[in-house]
């Protein structure tokens, strides 16, 4: 993972991009890009606008850091289900791989999917407080801690996780003022 800034219109706006490509005939070679994709789906699988049909398929990826890249991989399968849910011309492209942004951060006129999964997380703060796991609760849940949004008391802790995140990883623009010749801006 690396960061990636890229111009929209006035505005420069930071995201994490891949180092490699992720998903099928990808080249998962790096465990944090493939891990991280993985780690999107999961929350997006207990996300409660995820369509049922897409949260069957998401409920099947795991974070291992491992993709073997082929058709029969749960997080190829993740990301055909999205592409294809996305559909031409939101998504141009349908081949069960999240590409490295590049340029502008668009293909044609569409974002990266990298870009929109980033998107997505920074936007949508419920995705990511939803489904916080917290392994020093009381285990109720199993092996690996209880999901907080699941135990009573953790109701208020998940709503200032929320806003906690929605205030501090919200796509921050930063205002390109043409009339400025000062290089230290």
């Amino acid at each position: 993972m690396k960061p990636y800034v890229h111009h929209v219109g006035n505005f420069f706006l930071f995201q994490w991009n891949l180092d490699c490509s992720v998903g099928n005939r990808g080249a998962n070679r790096l465990p944090s890009d493939v891990s991280y994709i993985q780690w999107y789906y999961t929350l997006a699988a207990e996300f409660p606008l995820t369509p049922e049909d897409r949260r069957a398929i998401y409920r099947q990826v795991r974070v291992t850091g491992f993709c073997r890249g082929t058709e029969d991989d749960p997080l190829v399968a993740a990301i055909f289900a999205q592409q294809r849910a996305f559909s031409a011309p939101a998504h141009p492209v349908i081949d069960g791989q999240i590409s490295v942004a590049q340029g502008s951060g668009k293909i044609r006129a569409a974002a990266f999917h990298i870009l929109r999964l980033d998107a997505r997380l920074a936007n949508v703060p419920e995705l990511v407080a939803t489904v916080r796991y917290d392994s020093e609760l009381p285990s109720a849940g199993g092996p690996g801690g209880t999901r907080s949004d699941s135990v009573h008391t953790c109701t208020r802790r998940a709503e200032l996780v929320s806003r906690f995140i929605s205030e501090r990883t919200a796509i921050f623009p930063c205002q390109i003022d043409s009339r400025s010749t000062d290089s230290r801006d």
